[in-house]
């Protein structure tokens, strides 16, 4: 052991207060004369890494109209090469000052993200703007990307979840055909990319590329007044030819619907729930929802759904939940979805159905189900047959909305005797009569659990549609 040599001591860091006073306090703002506006927070980090992320914005919704794939895959292109360096050398060099760059796109906005050390922090900005203003879009790389994503089409467009998804993109798209920010299906997109053309993304960089209206973050360990100087020196000049304007997210929400698709030739089956309402993240009801959905299935493998549904009742491979809030729009999406095999279909639907309605110390709760307690019938008691304890509630049930599912050859409508057994609701339901017994009393009498979940009954406002 006497030639033994530990590996090389690095930084540690500092006990960082993350609290916003302290973040703000020591954040410093500039804008670089052209407009590009960023913020730096100068921090000592475990090996001295630091992380940045810069935002281009460009463009206007008439002049971004039919552009088709052209915008993704200008951004797409731009780690493909440079004037100065090929792909592969590209890929060296950022290897070699240890950094990790991504670069994607939309027609709207292009984040880059470069965390790196701080002694190849310069080094790897002045690459990234290299990267951004001098791309190369050389021919034979264009073409193994568009054979690349042709591909990657291919391969998913009859998957059971690609077929939700292109259901849940066409039932909500609230924008018309040829608008950035419309949803376009696997077929359309095939189409795009036989069309493209190198002479077509250089155009689009060329028109609309610059930092004039982008945004910048950067925390970590570095200098500050070096990486302000930096920045203004490569991006501060450089503008682009057209104006921006946001492009505001749109709501539509349909009336409930429902899609049962077949995939005879695919083992798995795919469940997908949507419902979007209007709300952004600074309305009074956003923290009860967020954590409420963290409850339900914001946990992936460990939440209400996939504890019941997965580890308990083994009806599931995965199940959980999504909350999306607009922070500029008022537009919210909540997905519900989960996997399964094609013979657990109806047993996981409903074991999905039942957990969202229960809040989060699994009562069922009247608001919380679109449900007000003069909706309840105090009549007889629903049973499904060889169940004692289940209930079915007398009115609207939870989550009616826009959903789409996938499943594979043997749906549940096809399911035979055996499939069904140990299923909660049987195949055919009777009509919804009323509730009684403990759970029925519980609702009459308007249980007042914290927390509620989905509760709009209870604030006066009314339930977003696929609620109702």
């Amino acid at each position: 052991m006497k030639d033994y040599k530990g590996k090389e001591v690095i930084a540690q860091g500092e006990a960082f207060d993350a609290s916003p006073e302290n973040v703000e306090a020591r954040t410093v703002r500039f804008t670089t004369p052209n407009g590009l506006k960023a913020a730096l927070l100068s921090r000592k980090t475990k090996g001295a890494m630091a992380s940045l992320q810069l935002t281009l914005r460009f463009g206007r919704e008439a002049e971004l109209m039919d552009r088709k794939a052209v915008p993704g895959l200008t951004g797409a292109m731009l780690m493909r090469g440079t004037t100065k360096h090929t792909r592969q050398e590209l890929a060296d060099a950022f290897d070699k000052l240890r950094a990790q760059v991504m670069v994607n796109a939309t027609a709207i906005l292009r984040p880059g993200h470069d965390p790196g050390p701080r002694e190849n922090l310069t080094a790897t900005l002045k690459l990234v703007a290299e990267v951004l203003r001098e791309p190369a879009f050389p021919a034979a790389e264009l073409e193994t990307l568009v054979k690349q994503q042709t591909t990657g089409i291919e391969a998913q467009r009859n998957e059971p979840q690609a077929k939700s998804v292109e259901f849940m993109g066409q039932t909500f798209d609230a924008f018309p055909a040829g608008h950035p920010m419309a949803y376009r299906g696997p077929d359309a997109r095939l189409e795009e990319l036989k069309n493209l053309k190198v002479e077509d993304l250089k155009a689009f960089h060329q028109a609309f590329y610059g930092a004039n209206h982008a945004a910048l973050a950067a925390s970590g360990d570095f200098d500050t007044a070096e990486v302000q100087k930096l920045v203004s020196e490569l991006f501060g000049s450089w503008n682009s030819p057209a104006a921006y304007e946001r492009i505001a997210v749109r709501l539509k929400a349909p009336n409930g619907t429902r899609q049962a698709i077949e995939t005879p030739d695919k083992k798995g089956a795919f469940f997908l729930a949507q419902a979007r309402w209007a709300m952004k993240d600074t309305d009074a009801d956003y923290p009860a929802f967020f954590m409420a959905n963290q409850i339900l299935g914001g946990g992936m493998l460990k939440s209400r759904l996939a504890d019941r549904l997965r580890q308990k009742e083994g009806f599931s491979y995965g199940a959980g939940s999504v909350l999306n809030v607009g922070n500029l729009d008022a537009v919210t999406s909540w997905f519900g979805l989960r996997h399964s095999a094609p013979g657990k279909c109806s047993q996981a639907r409903g074991g999905l159905r039942r957990r969202t309605a229960e809040g989060p110390e699994g009562r069922l709760h009247p608001g919380r189900v679109g449900l007000r307690p003069q909706q309840l019938d105090p009549g007889r008691e629903d049973r499904a047959p060889g169940r004692s304890g289940h209930y079915r509630l007398a009115g609207p049930q939870p989550l009616p909305g826009p959903f789409g599912a996938v499943r594979s050859g043997t749906g549940s409508q096809n399911e035979g005797p055996e499939a069904r057994r140990g299923q909660r609701r049987p195949a055919q339901a009777p009509p919804p009569r009323d509730l009684c017994g403990r759970q029925g009393r519980r609702l009459r009498q308007g249980c007042k659990e914290v927390a509620p979940f989905f509760d709009f009954a209870k604030r006066g406002r009314p339930m977003p549609p696929p609620f109702r």
